[in-house]
C-alpha cells in the first residue's frame, strides 16, 4: 500500500472512531436524560427558579445542544461558519459553567472563602481565554473531500504549528 493510501486508511479509521465516540455520546445522554426527567420535572421545574436551578438547567441543556451539534450530518459550504460558531459559544458556555460550578463548591467547602473563589474561577476559566483567542485566530475551510465527506477545518493564524496540532478540533 501506497504512503497516501496508508494515511486515507488511518485518517479514515481516526474519523470512524470519531463517529462511533459521538454516537455512544449521545446514546448514554439521552438515556440518562429519559431515566432521570420525571426527577427532573419534580424538582428542577416545579419549584421557583433560582441560581441554582439556573446552573442545573444550563449545564444540562448546554450538554444536550453539544450532543445535537455534534452528530448533524455533515455541513454545506454556507453552513460551515455559522455552525463551527454555533458549537464553539456551545462549548464556551460549558466551559463557564464548569468554572462557575467548581468555584461555587469550593466556596461552599472552604467556609465561604472568596479568595479562593475566585481563584477556582479564574484558573477554571482559562480555557475560555484560551479558546476565544483560538476562535479569534482561526479561519473556518469548507472542504468537500471525496473520501470523508464535506466538513470544516480549521486554520488557525499567529499561532505555531506545535500549537496548531495540539488545538486542532
Amino acid at each position: 500500500m501506497s504512503g497516501s493510501n496508508a494515511e486515507i486508511l488511518q485518517e479514515f479509521e481516526g474519523n470512524l472512531v470519531y463517529d462511533y465516540i459521538n454516537y455512544a455520546m449521545t446514546a448514554l445522554v439521552a438515556y440518562e436524560y429519559l431515566l432521570s426527567i420525571d426527577q427532573e420535572v419534580a424538582l428542577i421545574w416545579r419549584r421557583k427558579w433560582t441560581g441554582a436551578t439556573w446552573l442545573f438547567a444550563t449545564n444540562r441543556y448546554l450538554l444536550i445542544a453539544n450532543v445535537v451539534v455534534a452528530v448533524l450530518p455533515g455541513v454545506s459550504q454556507t453552513s460551515c461558519v455559522g455552525g463551527s460558531g454555533v458549537f464553539e459559544v456551545i462549548q464556551l458556555a460549558q466551559y463557564i459553567i464548569f468554572a462557575l460550578f467548581s468555584a461555587l463548591r469550593i466556596y461552599a467547602l472552604w467556609d465561604r472563602n472568596g479568595v479562593l473563589f475566585f481563584l477556582i474561577l479564574a484558573m477554571s476559566l482559562t480555557p475560555v481565554a484560551i479558546n476565544i483567542y483560538l476562535f479569534s485566530h482561526a479561519t473556518e475551510v469548507f472542504e468537500d473531500d471525496p473520501v470523508f465527506g464535506p466538513g470544516c477545518d480549521f486554520f488557525y493564524t499567529g499561532v505555531s504549528q506545535i500549537d496548531y496540532l495540539h488545538c486542532k478540533q
